[in-house]
């Protein structure tokens, strides 16, 4: 029974050879067989339903949590830029500071719902003017 368990990696999982490469739409040199369209692979159809699954996300969902890695990544910045320069839990970078090249970040993150971001002291997480867009 176990010798008649064959994985091709073309979709095709149980059975003879034979009848499984003609299923797949090859014969048993790995040709094509004319006229036969072979079964699309596993990997295949874990990507289309993918692309089926990403199509169907709100973008609202992702813009907001493309924002709140914007903040946490805003956050880390701010708590580096206090390791580097001594200042206390309340101190506020400006954002020539932290935003530039050779600086912590070489531009400064944008929300992609056209918020605008507010740096605050290193001890508050930074915040966007768009309603839900809260680092948790």
């Amino acid at each position: 029974m176990a010798s008649n368990i064959i994985n091709m990696g073309l979709g095709c999982m149980y059975g003879r050879r034979r009848s499984l490469l003609r299923l797949c739409g090859v014969d048993q040199h790995n040709q094509q067989i004319p006229g036969r369209r072979p079964e699309p692979s596993s990997l295949d159809k874990i990507k289309n339903f993918l692309v089926h699954e990403a199509t169907a996300i709100d973008p609202a969902i992702v813009n907001k949590n493309i924002c709140i890695n914007n903040l946490r990544t805003i956050q880390i910045i701010k708590e580096s830029w206090q390791a580097d320069t001594g200042g206390g839990d309340l101190s506020v970078p400006t954002e020539a500071e932290l935003f530039g090249p050779g600086l912590y970040m070489d531009a400064e993150p944008v929300c992609p719902s056209a918020g605008t971001y507010t740096l605050n002291a290193v001890g508050t997480n930074p915040t966007c003017t768009i309603a839900g867009h809260v680092v948790p």
